[in-house]
């Protein structure tokens, strides 16, 4: 690689996915969404959007993300945290519904204020089972959400939301055999 394209490339990984403060302070949790349907072999449909939501949340903002042990119902002791009104340790809360179609997977996602209960935001898409397990719909859900808690995406950002996957797995060097 000449040092021109490794210049070129050195920018473009600099380059931030957010401007300003990221929503840095600003806490919010991310539950497993409720799942209405057949289970697919092999695929957690309402645990992969869970995770896939809070490593999108982690990398292209500055919020604070409630890890999901903090979150999972199994641990009984925490379930008050999950009600609305009555979660002190953060601002925001993002709660989801995703039903399966015959035209694929119908996906609710809600941000809510955990003090007053109102809906900050909002994103719904039907997306394949394949646009669920490559990201592509959690990643246009994230795009469209993160504005909504002062979050600024820059350019890049949106690009590798909004793109398709390959572009995504390439700009961060996964090639394709």
């Amino acid at each position: 690689m000449g040092r021109e394209a490794a210049a070129r490339d050195a920018a473009i990984k600099a380059e931030p996915y957010f401007t300003g403060n990221g929503g840095k302070g600003k806490r919010i949790a991310i539950l497993v969404p409720e799942y209405k349907g057949p289970q697919e072999a092999g695929v957690n449909i309402p645990r992969l959007l869970q995770s896939a939501f809070i490593a999108d949340f982690n990398k292209y903002s500055a919020l604070s993300v409630l890890d999901r042990e903090t979150l999972d119902p199994i641990y009984r002791d925490n379930l008050d945290i999950v009600r609305l009104g009555q979660i002190t340790q953060t601002d925001y809360i993002i709660t989801g519904t995703i039903i399966k179609t015959s035209a694929g997977y119908a996906v609710s996602v809600h941000i809510a204020n955990t003090q007053d209960g109102s809906i900050n935001a909002a994103h719904i898409g039907t997306y394949t089972l394949k646009g669920l397990e490559n990201l592509t719909g959690i990643h246009k859900a994230t795009a469209a959400l993160l504005p909504a808690l002062g979050v600024t995406l820059t350019d890049r950002a949106t690009r590798e939301l909004t793109g398709p996957a390959t572009a995504r797995r390439e700009a961060r060097g996964i090639k394709y055999s």
